[in-house]
């Protein structure tokens, strides 16, 4: 079994193979090859690759081919890039493989985002008589997307980077993204400073009477000895000093200033679309529906058993944001 050649090429061994055995046979490959041999293999699984990269990551190189036409493309990952991904238990275990038999990736911070934006997108291609070939992956928050991102610009994936307005208050993760993107910071650090200063103002004090009033009235609710967490968490909220930047996650743009704070918002929007990232004008994904409460999957699970139709204008706006992506 493949001890007597030093070179093979290997056609679509995940052939009739359910997922499970596609990924066996990629383990298989990689224990069967000595160091003095080497294997060309073609592929459409992603469960071959990761077998593969379970017991040889160190000799893995990926080759995404393109074809457009009569015209083929080469993009080749280079193993020591990948293996930034491989380490990290959560990308390694998400299906980010499969964005290299995908016509486009949509990058999101969080799965339930992955599952409402995918419906959306597949509502309007169905509407333009199309079929998506969009795949969605999710990083588990917006920190690692610096990480992912140049792995997929480097095998030539076409990405969209889909952001919660809160992105903005964490100045090196913002310019993490905007850089893997091949983005230049000089280029929009005019504006982000522009927009940070109309919204550094705020209330900067907490009236005691107000606190005092609030708190008299929960404990007036119950006769309970001790105060629940649900409690504690309420006094605790009456505590804090919002500001126009925590404020932004929940009602998005609407948050700055008019004057040159909107203008210079207009200007870093446009920038950041010519790189492919995209900020959700409303704060974050359920801002976009109010009518339900909630947050994450639950939220998502009871506005699709809620609205079945995607023509209803409860969805205009999302739908306008997806199809503002130009996918």
């Amino acid at each position: 079994m493949l001890d007597r050649y030093c070179i093979h090429l290997i056609d679509e061994p995940e052939s009739f193979l359910h997922p499970p055995q596609a990924n066996i046979m990629g383990r298989i490959i990689g224990e069967l090859l000595t160091n003095e041999q080497q294997a060309f293999i073609a592929t459409h699984s992603q469960d071959v690759i990761k077998g593969l990269l379970d017991v040889c990551p160190d000799r893995v190189k990926i080759v995404r081919i393109m074809r457009v036409e009569d015209v083929n493309s080469f993009s080749i990952l280079e193993n020591e890039k990948f293996n930034e991904i491989w380490k990290d238990p959560l990308l390694k275990h998400s299906s980010i493989m499969d964005s290299l038999f995908s016509s486009s990736t949509v990058l999101c911070e969080a799965d339930s985002d992955c599952r409402m934006y995918s419906v959306i997108l597949s509502h309007l291609k169905q509407k333009a008589g199309k079929y998506s070939e969009t795949h969605f992956i999710h990083c588990g928050g917006e920190h690692k997307m610096s990480k992912v991102i140049p792995a997929l610009k480097s095998l030539n994936v076409d990405v969209r980077i889909i952001l919660d307005c809160d992105v903005m208050n964490d100045v090196n993760v913002f310019k993490g993204i905007i850089g893997s993107c091949d983005g230049d910071w000089n280029n929009l650090e005019r504006d982000y400073k522009v927009i940070s200063s109309g919204l550094s103002g705020g209330r900067d004090h907490i009236h005691r009477e107000d606190v005092r009033r609030f708190v008299n009235n929960l404990l007036d609710k119950s006769d309970a000895p001790s105060l629940s967490k649900e409690e504690i968490g309420k006094i605790t909220s009456q505590l804090k000093i919002p500001t126009k930047w925590s404020q932004m996650k929940f009602v998005g743009f609407s948050v700055i200033p008019s004057g040159n704070s909107s203008t210079s918002l207009n200007n870093l929007i446009d920038k950041l679309k010519e790189l492919g990232i995209f900020i959700v004008p409303c704060g974050e994904l359920e801002q976009f529906i109010k009518e339900v409460g909630g947050h994450g999957p639950e939220w998502v699970n009871e506005v699709l058993e809620k609205y079945t139709d995607f023509d209803d204008d409860i969805f205009k706006n999302i739908r306008e944001f997806v199809a503002s992506w130009n996918i």
